[in-house]
């Protein structure tokens, strides 16, 4: 028992500890990504021999494709496609890795690959592959041109119409820094993979309808947050 104990507590340490102990009873009872492998944790995270030891010790590969951003004429802060490793593992330090390891399930293919599956979820019942529903295969064909943006400096100085950085991290935002990339705007910007929204009680029914936001997006409180 003690040393069951033991290496539980090494792989909190390793997966960043306090947030996984704090949210450890909402994915219990989480039909959605609590649901995914045989334990809470385990569909993502592993404590031994990890495919991205620098990367929470992610459980899966993140592919090798390149996914397409959103842009248009009137971004001003310019955005980059995002293209995976050649060979499916991460490189350290990098803003746009928090993006891949979300599209290691989400682009629609890579959950077979990675032999990810879900049982009846409150989506509907899923199969080997994340591909029945929209909200599941965001970035299903590489394609992230049809969503918020991502890979993307949040830069007030070059957008005015855009949120000061300690005021969007300070309401509970999280921007991405690393390389040559300072706050930068990826998946885990407005999601959060533990947890569903701020100020709502975390149960399975909360998840689902709160889609994992960091803010609540009551009367568009999420969009705001950011844009003024």
């Amino acid at each position: 028992m003690i040393h069951r104990k033991l290496m539980i507590a090494a792989a909190l340490v390793l997966l960043g500890g306090s947030a996984a102990m704090a949210n450890k009873a909402a994915l219990t009872g989480d039909t959605q990504h609590g649901a995914v492998g045989t334990t809470p944790c385990g569909g993502c995270h592993t404590p031994h021999a990890g495919l991205n030891g620098n990367s929470l010790l992610w459980v899966k590969s993140v592919g090798t494709s390149t996914y397409t951003v959103y842009t248009s004429a009137s971004l001003k802060n310019t955005s980059s496609n995002i293209t995976s490793p050649g060979n499916g593992l991460l490189v350290a330090g990098t803003p746009s890795n928090n993006t891949l390891l979300c599209m290691s399930c989400h682009d629609g293919a890579l959950a077979a690959t990675n032999s990810v599956t879900l049982t009846t979820t409150n989506y509907g019942t899923v199969g080997a592959a994340l591909s029945t529903s929209a909200l599941l295969d965001v970035g299903a064909g590489g394609n992230l041109g049809n969503d918020h943006p991502v890979n993307l400096a949040h830069n007030p100085t070059l957008n005015t119409t855009l949120a000061a950085v300690a005021a969007v991290t300070g309401a509970g935002l999280q921007l991405y820094t690393g390389g040559t990339a300072t706050n930068f705007v990826e998946c885990g910007t407005c999601h959060n993979p533990h947890q569903g929204p701020t100020g709502v009680t975390n149960t399975p029914k909360s998840l689902s309808l709160g889609y994992y936001l960091r803010v609540a997006n009551n009367t568009s409180q999420l969009c705001t947050t950011c844009h003024l």
